[in-house]
């Protein structure tokens, strides 16, 4: 079967690595993925667009052979690799400068012609001063419904840590609640292309009196802090996220009720 009828019959992707932020001096190392099609057939190129700057190419690799050709602009600091075996394509940018903040595409070639593009990987660099080097935390607490008896603190809800403004997708939280300190890794971080940082929540069953991330503090003092600091936009993200856990823990709970009526009525 001939390339061409091969990709008749299956999606042509190219999907590139999540956006990264850094700072000045830092190594970046993106990846493209290839499926769809027998990558060691084609050109993998690379190309960058800076904010409001029209497209440059950095170069292109001979997929399967490890050969790379690189722009006169890009000769040094830029490396392009490649692993056959998982079909992907690597990018790796050196000695960042905030010049080296764009968007990332990887395009596969037939002669002049790119004509299937990735989605990009948005790299931006920043130094400390730029803000976005410390994550900002807060801890909320589930309230007592007024006009009802006092329920116990594990049964209002879970408490939770919401942590903005982090640089990276994978940063741990600790938990100090009634337990002890409990360290948990934050799922499904949602990227914020306004403030170029990552929003996290982290949940658990016991009271939490505070929690940290790289540095930054925060106990469950009310304040007025997160109103005050994030404009509407921001505020408004902030409070879906929060809903869309709360969501999930309030879909379980009614799955577990709906279980035990049932079994109620059959005995």
């Amino acid at each position: 079967m001939s390339n061409m009828q091969a990709e008749a019959r299956s999606e042509i992707r190219l999907d590139q690595s999540l956006s990264e932020v850094k700072r000045p001096g830092e190594t970046v190392k993106m990846s493209c993925v290839s499926s769809g099609f027998t990558m060691s057939s084609f050109f993998i190129h690379w190309i960058r667009q800076r904010p409001g700057r029209a497209l440059e190419w950095i170069g292109r690799m001979n997929a399967g052979q490890n050969s790379a050709v690189y722009g006169s602009s890009f000769q040094v600091r830029f490396l392009m690799t490649e692993d056959v075996p998982s079909s992907t394509q690597y990018l790796q940018i050196s000695s960042l400068t905030a010049e080296d903040s764009a968007v990332y595409f990887c395009a596969r070639g037939v002669n002049a012609n790119l004509n299937y593009w990735g989605e990009g990987t948005t790299v931006t660099v920043h130094s400390d001063s730029e803000g976005g080097s410390e994550p900002t935390l807060f801890v909320l607490t589930p309230l007592q419904p007024t006009g009802f008896p006092l329920t116990k603190a594990d049964q209002l809800g879970p408490n939770v840590c919401l942590a903005s403004n982090s640089r990276s997708k994978g940063d741990d939280v600790v938990l100090n609640q009634e337990g002890g300190p409990v360290t948990v890794s934050p799922n499904d971080a949602v990227w914020s292309t306004e403030t170029k940082s990552y929003y996290s929540v982290a949940f658990s069953n016991e009271t939490i009196h505070s929690c940290e991330m790289n540095g930054a503090f925060s106990n469950n003092e009310a304040d007025d802090a997160c109103e005050n600091i994030y404009p509407e936009k921001a505020r408004l993200n902030f409070y879906l996220l929060l809903m869309n856990g709360v969501r999930v823990v309030f879909t379980k709970a009614v799955a577990f009720s709906t279980i035990l009526t049932i079994r109620a009525w059959i005995l």
